[in-house]
């Protein structure tokens, strides 16, 4: 069954026996911090520049607080509904007490089946190494890792990040400027052509010159007031109830209906109005600014680089640092690189195990955390309902479970808690991030020797007068605004489609609230409103009014006409401004400063990340010291108390008849679905208190309002670029909202028991994937957190529910899939076996939960010996056998093998244990699986075969991408390659259909915790139907990578009367892919015609080499047998028989004249018709 078996079969075991015992996930990848190398992004690791205030001190962000980090806040109590436990009884989402009981009780589910698997694992000792790990909640650690961490080590570390923070100063220094704005120079001049080389501005001008005579703000302007007016109106007319019984009542229902009416009047001239403007700038609709004004971006990077020369040139002649030279500092780094050395990677592992996985909602559900909440639970009463156990078995469990209780309760790490209050989180965060830019520091402060060349290019260059080459600033940054604002125009779709269905929707709900009125006082009566309510809602027209309006108000919230109106002013007015800045002398100077200073590009790009990492280190301050020295003492107490635990960790078991070594055969995989699904719950309720999801537009924009504080560069461009790229791709807001949506449609006064989990989970089936890239918004953010002096408390605590975000998996649907099956049927189980028939299948090892130990059975009924092939003359018997001499007899014989196709039972009936396959799995439902050759290392519908020479084929159908019949079977498609080692495939299908796994071309493409790299795409011989690739797939999660030879056969479609190849090349490849030792993976979109026949040819072929009495039809009945439905039409079944002719023919020097002329038979019935019976169509 499909429940939390292990639970329940515990539970029944010990249920039998009287005697009882007396004893009582990776972290967020480095390319966070660099999503872009320096090779191919002028922002690699490059803090934005700032105006001048960022001299001023740069504020710490770890206020003062205790000497250790507070207490987890898993670790609050309260009594609410009896439950202690935070995750468990805070909903904000629907403040229902009821969904905090059943998600209790699920928690309390999952605590359970990770107990009795944890239980297991130490009484078996399995995978002991790492147990400590999974008791403290810090994920799959290996000991020796943790006790030969050196905390002393790293203390004294910190002591030298302390010293180098207190001298490095507060302020930034005239030579770290020095370096931001070179660095910045070069950037922008970075191949940039010469001026005369720049693209024709004129066309821009003059379109932008005939866009600003046409548009007339005040139109927008005065149409969204009367708008908004009437989508307030419409909405509360949408809760209008025939309810009312006073006459105030009465008359408010009236006015309601009459504030629609009125405001429909009200705004449809300006409605009108706002159509015709739109028709009169149609001519417009094709023309994309956002994209024309880039021809400003050459003369915009030019004055960007003329500002910074300028800005330069003003410090260094008010500065009195020395040669401009901040070397000493420089030194400060290389000695911290130097001590840094030897334990850098620890600070990795703090915050990717340590705070990760300590701080997650679902730790609760594991571990020693699990324990001391679980030794309570389970005494509840409800249990018993959940579990479909009596008191009795209850007891039995409990005291099972006496080993781990026991370990708990003599154990003093079972009260210690890795998980850190809000600023000890920051602060290892950002200890993370010195030292990753640390070790990504090449050379040291030697290398530095610019100061001398510096003064000698600006010598030669002069000063700039600045007012005459700021145009080309100005402009570009007017003409982005405005092209801004004009993309939301051109995408809300107003210039091509006009406002004319609103106006007909406007004519619609006014006409039939018309309609209504009394034909003697024009009035709308009481009487009538139900009529009115009812056609505005049967006929559609309230609706669609609605979604017209609310799109409109959506577009009016968005699209700021004055702005845009003021932009393209600007942009006129500037025009000049920047032609005359292209022109000037100073404009040709900086390219000739730029090429004086070239060659110290390399060593001005070092001094930037070294300038990076002294401001990252001014961010962290003493604070940031004292949080991360709190953090490392408490590791050191943890070091100690793991020394003391670990010659208690293995349980013994001397009491128990029922010996827990059986408890090896539990399914790992129905104890993580579990897990998953109750910890997504957790995830998705936390999501949805994080503000960057409960106020998405206020933090995305607030970082943009920033950046437009912040003063022009190319830095400030590509940080714009990435954060706008990265928030309008964000999946993760309409996942959140699904949630809250299905949550309301559950009566969770329904749920009592866990055998009703299939209807919440079911619910949840169809939220939206959340997965999304964080690292470029965080990577955003750690330049602001470096910079900004203003807003550090806010752009830590979105950097750091990103940094939750990122950590979680949130492909919630695929958790939510599996969720049903590892819950459900508890009590079906209980009475499907009672304790004594569950006793004996134990014992007899049928319950089939894990594929080491005791795997269901493949019975294939092949025998496991073959004879010797037969001899030539032998063979040329049995192919002579096969000729079409008349072809109704072999047209009648194909027929009768197609009738025993499809008279087939297709029963998918198995005795238990077998677990039927999960209906969204298959591809066709009709296509069934036939049970007894099904495949078991991973469960997907396909069955294996194993020809006389040992060769083994899976028929598969082919990988499935999700929808609302299937799911997505791509990941399990992928596991199965890897677990079973397989060497081939052949795919009989096209490219271009859903599931592909692969990446088409040389290249890499990504499912899930899968890497799928196309090292090689080449076509086979002189074939163009048959496509050979090598791929390599490596599992990022176990480390797996194995390669694998594809053949993919193009252009064969299910039933096709004739297959895109020929017999020749399907035996070429079948006898280089049947010298695999491994699975070979055939599969086609149903897994059967194409799939059975590549099979087949090598199947049949092989039987009758070695058996002179059996014939094409015994061997062909042993094939179908094996799986359902396998061919579909008679020319299948022809087309193999001449397939099978052709191998036994080549493989054993036969001439193939016979081949010819039974083929060339076989294509005059099949293509053209002779021989057929009347009536019968090829």
């Amino acid at each position: 069954m499909q429940c939390i078996h292990y639970v329940l079969v515990v539970a029944i075991l010990l249920s039998v026996n009287g005697d009882y015992s007396n004893n009582n996930d990776e972290s967020i990848n480095r390319s966070i911090n660099r999503p872009y190398s320096a090779e191919h992004s002028s922002i690699s690791n490059t803090p934005s520049v700032h105006n001048k205030s960022i001299k001023s001190a740069l504020h710490p962000i770890h206020t003062p607080s205790s000497d250790s980090p507070s207490p987890s806040p898993n670790e609050n109590i309260s009594s609410i509904l009896g439950f202690r436990y935070p995750f468990d009884l805070v909903n904000l989402l629907t403040n229902n007490p009821l969904f905090d009981e059943f998600l209790h009780k699920m928690s309390v589910i999952a605590r359970l089946a990770n107990t009795i698997l944890l239980q297991s694992d130490l009484m078996n000792k399995t995978e002991m190494h790492y147990k400590i790990g999974e008791l403290l909640n810090i994920g799959k650690l290996d000991i020796a890792y943790l006790k030969n961490m050196n905390t002393t080590h790293m203390l004294e570390f910190m002591k030298i990040v302390n010293k180098t923070v207190s001298e490095i100063g507060r302020s930034v220094s005239d030579g770290e400027y020095t370096v931001m704005y070179l660095y910045e120079m070069q950037n922008s001049m970075k191949y940039l052509p010469p001026i005369d080389k720049f693209p024709n501005r004129t066309g821009f001008i003059s379109k932008t010159e005939e866009l600003r005579e046409k548009f007339k703000w005040v139109q927008f302007n005065e149409s969204w007031p009367p708008l908004r007016k009437l989508s307030t109106d419409l909405k509360a007319l949408n809760g209008f109830t025939n309810g009312s019984s006073t006459t105030k009542q009465m008359n408010e229902d009236v006015k309601l209906f009459m504030n629609v009416l009125d405001s429909i009047e009200n705004a449809k001239p300006f409605i009108i109005a706002l159509n015709q403007h739109l028709t009169t700038l149609s001519s417009f609709k094709d023309w994309n600014m956002e994209v024309r004004r880039s021809v400003l971006d050459q003369p915009e990077r030019l004055g960007i680089s003329l500002y910074f020369r300028n800005e330069l040139q003003k410090m260094l002649n008010a500065s009195v640092e020395s040669e401009y030279s901040i070397s000493e500092k420089y030194k400060l780094i290389d000695d911290l690189k130097k001590n840094m050395q030897n334990f850098g990677d620890d600070f990795q592992t703090f915050k990717t195990n340590f705070v990760q996985y300590s701080n997650q909602p679902s730790a609760e559900l594991r571990g020693f955390l699990a324990l001391n909440r679980l030794s309570s639970e389970i005494n509840k009463d409800w249990m018993d309902n959940a579990l479909g156990m009596n008191q009795e078995r209850r007891r039995k469990l409990i005291h099972s479970l006496n080993p781990i209780f026991a370990l708990k309760n003599n154990s003093k790490l079972s009260n210690f808690s890795l998980s850190t209050d809000y600023k000890t989180g920051i602060a290892i965060e950002d200890m993370y991030l010195i030292t990753d830019l640390l070790r990504e520091r090449k050379g040291n402060s030697r290398g530095y020797s610019y100061s001398y060349t510096l003064k000698t290019c600006l010598k030669d260059v002069g000063e700039i007068a600045w007012h005459e080459v700021s145009g080309a600033l100005y402009l570009p940054k007017h003409s982005r605004d405005a092209g801004e604002q004009f993309s939301i125009l051109l995408d809300s779709q107003l210039l091509h489609e006009g406002l004319q269905p609103l106006i007909d929707d406007l004519n619609s709900v006014s006409s039939i609230i018309n309609k209504y009125k009394d034909s003697h006082s024009s009035d709308l009566l009481f009487k009538v409103l139900t009529r009115v309510f009812d056609e505005l809602k049967t006929s559609g027209s309230m609706e669609k009014l609605k979604k017209s309006v609310d799109r409109l108000t959506e577009v009016s919230s968005k699209f700021d006409a004055n702005k845009f109106q003021k932009s393209l002013t600007r942009i006129l007015l500037r025009n000049k401004g920047i032609d005359g800045a292209m022109k000037s002398k100073f404009a040709n100077d900086e390219y000739e400063f730029n090429k004086c200073f070239r060659d110290r590009e390399h060593e001005i790009r070092m001094g930037y990340h070294d300038v990076r990492l002294l401001q990252n280190l001014r961010n962290f301050g003493e604070e940031g010291v004292n949080h991360v020295n709190a953090y490392i003492k408490k590791m050191a107490d943890m070091k100690k108390l793991i020394d003391e635990q670990e010659t208690t960790l293995i349980l013994k078991n001397t009491n128990f008849n029922v010996s827990w070594e059986k408890l090896k055969t539990i399914d790992r995989a129905i104890v993580a679905k579990i897990d998953n699904a109750v910890a997504s719950v957790k995830n998705l309720i936390q999501l949805k208190n994080m503000k960057f999801v409960s106020e998405p537009e206020n933090w995305q924009n607030f970082v943009l309002d920033d950046l437009k504080r912040m003063d022009g560069s190319i830095t400030k461009l590509e940080l714009e670029k990435m954060w706008k790229l990265g928030i309008d791709n964000l999946p993760f807001l309409s996942g959140s909202e699904y949630f809250i949506e299905a949550l309301k449609k559950i009566d969770f006064r329904k749920m009592r028991n866990i055998s009703e989990l299939d209807v919440f989970f079911k619910e949840l089936e169809g939220i939206p994937s959340m997965n999304f890239n964080f690292n470029a918004l965080i990577f955003v953010l750690n330049h602001f957190i470096s910079m900004d002096v203003y807003n550090l408390e806010d752009f830590n605590q979105m950097k750091s529910e990103l940094i939750k975000i990122s950590s979680m998996e949130l492909d919630f649907a695929k958790h939510f899939r599996s969720a049903p099956d590892a819950f459900k049927n508890c009590f079906l189980f209980v009475a499907f076996v009672s304790a004594i028939v569950s006793f004996i299948i134990w014992k007899k090892k049928w319950l089939c939960f894990r594929k080491e130990v005791i795997e269901c059975e493949i019975i294939d009924n092949e025998p496991a010996e073959y004879p010797p092939p037969l001899t030539q003359d032998i063979i040329v018997i049995v192919i002579v056998n096969q000729i079409i001499i008349r072809t109704l007899v072999k047209f009648e014989q194909w027929m009768q093998l197609l009738n025993y196709v499809k008279s087939s039972l297709n029963s998918e009936e198995r005795g238990f244990p077998y677990i039927p396959l999960d209906p969204r799995k298959y591809f066709d439902p009709n296509i069934r699986l036939m049970p007894y050759t099904a495949l078991q290392s991973i469960r997907l519908h396909g069955n294996r075969f194993r020809t006389r020479i040992g060769t083994i084929f899976y028929a598969m159908q082919s990988p499935m991408e999700a929808s609302t019949e299937h799911d997505d079977t791509r990941e399990e498609f992928l596991e199965l390659l890897l677990k079973d080692s397989s060497e081939y495939i052949i795919m009989a299908q096209d490219s271009n259909t859903s599931g592909i796994y692969y990446h088409q071309g040389v290249g890499s493409a990504k499912f899930g915790r899968f890497t799928v790299l196309t090292e090689s795409e080449t076509q086979l011989g002189n074939s163009q139907n048959i496509v050979v690739r090598q791929l390599k797939i490596t599992d990022g999660k176990k480390k797996l990578t194995r390669s694998v030879k594809q053949f993919q056969i193009k252009n064969w479609a299910q039933g096709q009367l004739l297959p895109p190849i020929s017999h020749a090349d399907m035996e070429m490849i079948l006898t280089e892919c049947s010298s695999s030792t491994t699975p070979v993976i055939v599969h086609s979109p149903s897994g059967t015609g194409p799939t059975m026949l590549i099979i087949g040819m090598e199947y049949i072929s092989r039987n009758m080499e070695c058996n002179e009495q059996m014939t094409f039809d015994d061997a062909f009945k042993r094939l179908v047998d094996k799986r359902y439905s396998s061919f579909n039409t008679w020319q299948e079944i022809g087309w193999l028989q001449c397939g099978v002719v052709y191998c036994l023919s080549v493989r054993h020097g036969v001439e193939l004249s016979i081949y010819h002329q039974m083929n060339n038979a076989y294509l005059d019935m099949a293509v053209k018709g002779n021989g057929l019976p009347k009536g019968v169509k090829n």
